[in-house]
Formats: C-alpha cells, sequence, structure tokens
C-alpha cells in the first residue's frame, strides 16, 4: 500500500533530533500527517477536554500518540488521516516516548482501508533507532509535579492502555506540554496584541543559511532573501477550484521559486514585494517541476500553515536583486532549442500588439521586440499576454529578460513564458557597460540576425545510404544530421506539393468564404493572395540504396526548377506543363545536408528524412576528397 499522502519519515527524523536533545522543537515545527492505526479513548481531564490514546504512523515508522478532541471524530475508531502542525515528544513510563499532536485537522476525504496492523517499526523506546539519549532525558523532576497543567492527563496512569503495549515499571518525571525529560517547563505568557509587535521576529533572532542549502533533507532552515518576481494570483477550475501564486527568492547563493495556494494567497500576497527582503521558514521543500519553472534550483518551496515570512528591518544591499547568468547573444545559435537563457541587450524595436487564436479558439496578445549587443548580434524576442499589452518601454533602453525560451523556427528567437521576468534599466554592472557601449557605438552599427547553428556544431559525416541504414541513423533519442551525394530520382505526386503560407509568419492561409482574400489565423491578417512553399515527398538514390525525404522550400526550389509560386501557377493556366516539370526535373547530383529523426504513427516506429540544405557539386573539391581517400587506404 501506497502512503504518498502522509509524510514519510518525519516521525524518524524529528525523533531522532529530540533524542540527542530535549529542547528540540519547541521553536520550530514540521507540518506532519500521520493516519491512526489504533485508537483508544480516555477519561476527561478537568476543564473538559476529551483524550485519546492511539498508535500513528507518517507511512515509514509508528509510534504511541496523545491527541486531545472533543468532536467525536475519534469515537468511530482507527483510520483517520490527520494533519498536526505542531508535534513534540515526551516520556511516560518505561521510558517510553509518546507524540503530543496540536493544532491539528482531520482530513475528511476517504482512503483506502489499512491492511496491515502495523506500518514500520513501531517505537516502544528512546533506543529504538539505535541512538544514545541525552542524560537530560533522565533527570530527576520531583519539583516539577505541581507545575502540571491541568488540560492534560497528569501521569501515565491516565492513559494506560495494556492493549496497545503499554510497559509497567518506574515511571520517569511525568511529561506535560512544556516539559522535555527533566528540563525547565516552557511557561506561556498570553501577551497583550502591542506587546506582540514589539517582540523581535522569531526568524531574525535564528541563524540564516544560504539559499543553496535549502533541500528536503535539511528542514531546520531560515532563509534572508529578496523577492525577484511575483505573479498574478492564478484561478484555477480543473478537479477542484482554487488560486494560486508564485514568489521567486535570490539571495547571494542562488534563487528558488516558492509557491502559495489558498489559504496561503491570503495570508502572504500582499505582504510579499518585489524588490524587499524577508526572512522566511518553515515552508515544504519539494523537487522543482521544471515543466512550470525557469528557476535555477532544483528545489522549490511550498507555503503551508507553518510558514513564517517576517520582512527584514534592514535592506540589505548584499542581496542581489535578481541572480543573472547572462549568455551573448552571438552565442544563442549554439543552445539547444526550448532551453532557457538570461540575456541582456539594448532595446532597438517595438512591433504592435497583434492577436492570435490557437487551435482551442483562446485567444493571445503578443508583441515582438528586437534586442542587440556588443557582440553585433540582433535577436527577436516574443511578449505574450500582460507582459505584450502592458510594455511601454522606449527604444534604447537595456532591458534584462531572464529565463526566456529559445526557439529554432525561422532562424533563433526567444519566447518569454509566464515565469520569465523582463526588467528595463536594471541597476546592474553590466547594465551600465552595455549602456555606454551603445550610446558610443552601438546605436551606428549593423547587427547581424540570428540563425539556427545547432544542427552546425560539427560538420557532418560523409556517408552513403547503404550506410544509413546499417547505421540506423534516426533512431537515438536526438535526431542524427549526415550528408550524401546523390540524386533526386522521383518527385511524388501523391499528396501536398505546397501549401498557401502567410508572407510574415509562414503559417498556412485560411481562404475566405468570399473565394478571394486569405486570412493568417496567427497573424490575424488578410491577404489577396498566398506566398506558396513547398513540401516535398522525394526519392533520392546514390550508387548503394535510396531514401524518401521532404523537401521544403529553397531546397524545393533548387530540385524543380521553378518557385512553388510559379508552379501554382502553371497549376491554373497549364496543368499539363506542371505535370511534364515534376516529371522532367533536373536529375542532377547534389551534397544533401540530411536530418534523421525517430517519429511514431499509428503506433509503428519509423525514421523520417528531412533535406537541411542542398549544395550543388564543387567537382574540384570532389576530386581532392577522393584522393585524400585514397591516401587513406594506401
Amino acid at each position: 500500500m501506497s502512503y504518498d499522502y502522509l509524510t514519510p519519515g518525519v516521525l524518524e527524523s524529528t525523533f531522532s533530533a529530540w533524542v540527542r536533545d530535549p529542547n528540540y522543537g519547541f521553536d520550530w515545527h514540521p507540518l506532519l500527517r500521520v493516519r491512526m492505526l489504533k485508537v483508544r479513548k480516555v477519561e476527561k481531564s478537568k476543564n473538559g477536554k476529551m483524550y485519546y490514546r492511539c498508535i500513528g504512523t507518517d507511512g515509514k515508522m509508528s509510534m504511541h500518540m496523545l491527541v486531545a478532541d472533543n468532536t467525536g471524530a475519534f469515537d468511530s475508531g482507527s483510520g483517520q488521516v490527520v494533519t498536526a502542525n505542531n508535534h513534540s515528544y515526551r516520556l511516560m513510563g518505561g521510558n517510553k516516548p509518546i507524540v503530543t499532536l496540536s493544532n491539528f485537522t482531520i482530513d475528511e476525504n476517504e482512503y483506502p482501508p489499512l491492511d496491515v496492523p502495523l506500518v514500520g517499526t513501531l517505537v516502544d523506546s528512546m533506543y529504538s533507532l539505535g541512538i544514545e539519549p541525552n542524560p537530560a532525558h533522565f533527570q530527576s523532576n520531583a519539583n516539577s509535579s505541581n507545575q502540571v497543567q491541568k488540560d492534560e492527563p497528569m501521569n501515565d496512569a491516565d492513559v494506560k492502555d495494556k492493549d496497545m503495549g503499554n510497559a509497567q515499571g518506574t515511571s520517569a518525571a511525568p511529561q506535560i506540554s512544556g516539559y522535555v525529560g527533566g528540563s525547565v517547563p516552557i511557561v506561556k505568557k498570553d501577551l497583550g496584541k502591542q506587546e506582540r509587535s514589539a517582540i523581535k521576529p522569531k526568524t531574525e533572532s535564528r541563524a540564516i543559511v544560504p539559499l543553496k542549502t535549502v533541500t528536503p533533507y535539511n528542514n531546520r532552515w531560515v532563509i534572508k532573501v529578496r523577492v525577484s518576481d511575483k505573479s498574478k494570483i492564478i484561478h484555477y477550475n480543473r478537479k477542484t477550484t482554487g488560486k494560486l501564486f508564485n514568489v521567486t527568492f535570490v539571495d547571494e547563493s542562488g534563487e528558488i521559486r516558492a509557491t502559495g495556494f489558498n489559504e496561503q494567497v491570503d495570508n502572504f500576497y500582499d505582504k510579499l514585494e518585489v524588490g524587499k527582503v524577508y526572512y522566511v521558514s518553515g515552508a515544504r521543500v519539494n523537487t522543482a517541476n521544471k515543466q512550470y519553472s525557469t528557476v535555477k534550483n532544483e528545489f522549490e518551496l511550498m507555503f503551508d500553515r507553518s510558514t513564517h515570512i517576517e520582512p527584514s528591518h534592514d535592506d540589505d544591499n548584499s542581496i542581489p536583486v535578481n541572480n543573472y547568468s547572462f549568455v551573448p547573444l552571438d552565442a544563442i545559435s549554439e543552445l539547444e532549442a526550448n532551453s532557457t537563457v538570461d540575456v541582456l541587450g539594448v532595446l532597438t524595436d517595438v512591433q504592435e500588439v497583434t492577436s492570435i487564436t490557437t487551435k482551442k479558439g483562446t485567444p493571445f496578445e503578443k508583441r515582438d521586440i528586437s534586442l542587440v549587443d556588443d557582440t553585433g548580434y540582433s535577436i527577436r524576442a516574443t511578449l505574450w499576454g500582460d507582459k505584450a499589452t502592458q510594455f511601454d518601454t522606449n527604444p534604447g533602453t537595456v532591458i534584462a529578460i531572464k529565463g526566456a525560451k529559445v526557439n529554432d523556427f525561422n532562424g533563433r528567437s526567444l519566447s518569454l513564458l509566464n515565469s520569465s521576468s523582463l526588467i528595463p534599466s536594471p541597476d546592474i554592472p553590466e547594465s551600465h557597460l552595455m549602456s555606454g557601449w551603445y550610446d558610443s557605438k552601438g546605436k551606428n552599427q549593423d547587427f547581424q540576425a540570428q540563425v539556427d547553428n545547432s544542427s552546425k556544431k560539427e560538420e557532418p559525416k560523409r556517408t552513403t545510404l547503404e550506410t544509413v541504414h546499417l547505421e540506423n541513423l534516426g533512431y537515438s533519442d536526438e535526431p542524427d544530421y549526415f550528408s550524401v551525394k546523390a540524386m533526386v530520382a522521383v518527385i511524388s505526386q501523391n499528396g501536398t506539393l505546397y501549401y498557401p503560407s502567410c508572407p510574415d509568419c509562414r503559417k498556412k492561409l485560411v481562404q475566405l468564404p468570399d473565394n478571394t482574400n486569405w486570412r493568417c489565423e496567427n497573424c490575424s491578417k488578410v491577404f489577396e493572395k498566398p506566398f506558396y512553399r513547398y513540401v516535398l515527398s522525394v526519392c533520392l538514390n546514390d550508387e548503394t540504396d535510396q531514401i524518401w525525404a521532404s523537401a521544403f522550400e529553397e531546397s524545393g526550389n533548387i530540385i524543380v526548377g521553378v518557385t512553388a509560386n510559379e508552379l501554382a501557377e502553371l497549376d491554373e493556366k497549364d496543368p499539363e506543363l506542371k505535370a511534364r516539370k515534376l516529371q522532367e526535373f533536373p536529375r542532377l547530383e547534389y551534397i544533401f545536408r540530411i536530418r534523421a529523426k525517430k517519429d511514431v504513427y499509428n503506433e509503428v516506429e519509423r525514421v523520417r528524412f528531412s533535406i537541411v540544405s542542398i549544395s550543388k557539386l564543387d567537382y574540384a573539391a570532389e576530386a581532392h576528397r577522393l584522393i585524400n581517400d585514397l591516401d587513406m587506404l594506401n
């Protein structure tokens, strides 16, 4: 049975820490979620509270527990799932440890019935984990009997339960809330509102740790961080309804993303302001879901009821506003498509906002901007939604973009995600240097647009079509690139030869009902006539074998000898001439650069070959190549 709905390991972690240190746990409490395996009612205390003696498990370890509840939720027996914001340990008779749960809620959801009487090891002794207990646990507490709080059972006899294996023997000092072994009890004072506000926040008085040390395995931490980004409140309505928000924290060591749901949105959204410094503790640490986050951290925080956030009384200048890892624009072409990147550049062009509609009918606003930097390159970045409509920065301004996605359609470009941030004129040294360069040199400079060089990192090997099949090129997870000297033998006329495209974005146009105009759903523009682009399927032959490959616009022009627009006109004016063009095209040898990529269609795995480029034969170079091959044989 899976116990993922509990908090496996929390009992073992906090119990082992308490065994070593009797005072552990009174200034900080991790969230504990347990399921009750056995429940037995104990008599009421003098103030009318009903107590229950239980055995509960966190999915990994079981312990004796004590809870106070007057709702009757525990009268029905075992099986309750309890979420406790606070829990503490104390000793009962025979040095038996027991967990007291407080500030807890009972989950009303249904869970599978328990099919085992016990989960994990039942902790019946201070020595259960093989750890030598701190001697303070066993010190005499003879003088503390008069300090027992009267809202809990007075001693072990009040909660004894022989059915649960309650050991009889010499009783240690009675342990109550505020006591741990023989240590001094913690006295709780009811403070007035003004007194509470004057107290220094708990988080500020504790040791601060670097953000990069926060992991699921280190849960007693306080971080001092700056808010670098905060999302809007997002309302969702899927299996359940609710709301959430995301925030990014940074310090000198790194960055981390945090998320709050529902009650935590109400508690923390207005409290957290971008640019301000806070002390944060008690948040749950999870493995980051990279599908929704571009923050460079393998973990992320989840706010819950145990989370404490207090503003810092000083604006610590050692904490950066953001943690950037800028990549020069001339290096973007070497990055993998769909990776994320931080860039710094000068804004040179701002396009108008346009609206597009997805296949599901959802409208989106987008805006394209252009950036340049001192490497001599420019790049286009696309803003979406509010980032597009609210963008009002003037050309000539330095802009820092964090977490943009790298696209490889029509050359390299950037796309800002929901988690991306855009900061005009950031107050960082790199920005000031970039501004000075642009004012003195950059504004009068010509820039080179980005192209997709991801497939050009190394010259693809020259091979034969027989070797392509023998080596199973294209069947790996990443596409394979190769070059081959071959000739087009056949152009398939089954299916589409070309398609009506948008002159601006290359997306397919839709003919309007009037049969005269064409509309681009992506650009929301109407055209009198489309720009046709090739999507050919051709058979390539060399002296060893053959393959079928796809050929697109530029490659199609070379193969057929006429453009797709010209062929489309022939289709209307002279269909027979069009057919002859497709049959009598120049059958010449070329050097083809080809990409081989695995594809699954109708649950059948196959390789698709696409022509990346076509080059005419350089006969002198080919002769030298043959000479080199012969020399290698000798």
